[in-house]
């Protein structure tokens, strides 16, 4: 969301490996967030996403079926957290900047 990349908001199940997120994906479970949704609760919208899917992918697991592994979706491979609210803030601030300097632009 902070990037921009409002398809790739979701989750990503995975195998554990050594290293840090980098086991082979068994699940990719995409969400859209709505208007009502914000910094806070985009973690929550993820978490309902997720659940039904994890729930699947544990019971295979118990019945004795390994997932295989699938590619990502994604192009850029990289570590993600939940932003911190003085980062959020801080890419707020440069959306609101760039909206002004676009609309400043049109009115030209």
């Amino acid at each position: 969301m902070a990037k921009g990349q409002k398809d790739y908001f979701g989750t990503t199940i995975h195998y554990v490996d050594p290293g840090v997120d980098t086991g082979g994906i068994i699940e990719q479970v995409f969400a859209e967030p709505g208007k009502e949704n914000n910094f806070y609760t985009y973690p929550y919208v993820q978490y309902a996403a997720v659940l039904p899917v994890l729930k699947q992918v544990v019971q295979s697991f118990i019945d004795g079926h390994i997932p295989p592994t699938k590619p990502s979706v994604a192009n850029e491979s990289a570590l993600w957290f939940h932003p911190t609210i003085f980062q959020w803030l801080g890419n707020l601030k440069r959306t609101f900047i760039f909206l002004l300097v676009s609309s400043f632009i049109q009115l030209f």
